[in-house]
């Protein structure tokens, strides 16, 4: 068992881990690549599908809304405090530098009319598509031959998706309003460089759109911004 084996076990990185007793990432690998075979579809094809799922979902929680359709698909997204880092990481674990992927938030995915379901981490985009690793024995793996099935993969699809970058303000400080502060009557916007500094007295009264990003500010307060971008899907096919 290598170094990658052993921080892919339970209790390591992860409480469920990334593998099961017994198991190696080559066997797990080597194991998958034979059923893709078999089945004639792409890791690639696994990855950008389901990326594209991830998108519509996410376009649906834009709108306020954690359940959205596709086609047949019904999809739900749940969201986690905090990081799932790729187990794949090159250096130090500590440094976000080193992770290679990440993922927070899981969707289920369901075809009600033939009765079938799954839930998918947001990781396993990263890893299946860069690591061809579907995971070993454990509660999140993505099975290739049931996930196929599910999103109905079909051999020689380019299921590719296509995103755009949209900036937004990020908040990386935020503090509450101290008694001066809250005794003034405007908000106090600040450009320091690429940061924002922003006193939010009335966050109602803010634009929605600042030096082309989006700014959402929903509580009084104190905030540090630095100008960051998300993407958002534009089409895939299907």
């Amino acid at each position: 068992m290598n170094a990658t084996d052993k921080r892919m076990q339970p209790g390591i990185l992860s409480e469920t881990g990334f593998l099961a007793g017994g198991e190696t990432v080559r066997g797990v690998i080597e194991q998958d690549a034979r059923t893709l075979k078999e089945l004639g579809v792409t890791h690639v094809q696994f990855a950008d599908r389901l990326e594209a799922l991830f998108g519509y979902a996410t376009l649906a929680a834009e709108d306020g809304n954690d359940r959205s359709s596709i086609d047949d698909l019904e999809l739900q997204l749940h969201s986690w405090m905090g990081y799932q880092m790729c187990p794949f990481f090159v250096g130090d674990e500590r440094l976000v530098s080193s992770w290679c992927g990440k993922g927070s938030r899981d969707l289920v995915i369901t075809d009600a009319k033939r009765g079938l379901s799954a839930s998918v981490p947001e990781l396993a985009i990263h890893m299946i598509r860069d690591h061809s690793f579907f995971q070993g024995s454990t509660p999140y793996r993505v099975d290739p031959r049931s996930i196929a099935e599910l999103l109905t993969l079909r051999p020689g699809v380019r299921y590719t998706p296509v995103f755009e970058e949209v900036p937004f303000w990020g908040t990386r400080v935020a503090r509450g309003l101290s008694f001066f502060q809250k005794r003034r009557k405007k908000n106090v916007i600040e450009r320091r460089g690429e940061e924002l500094y922003l006193i939010a007295i009335r966050p109602e009264e803010l634009p929605e759109e600042l030096d082309g990003a989006e700014l959402k500010v929903r509580r009084p307060g104190v905030y540090e911004m630095r100008k960051l971008s998300r993407r958002r899907l534009i089409s895939a096919p299907t």
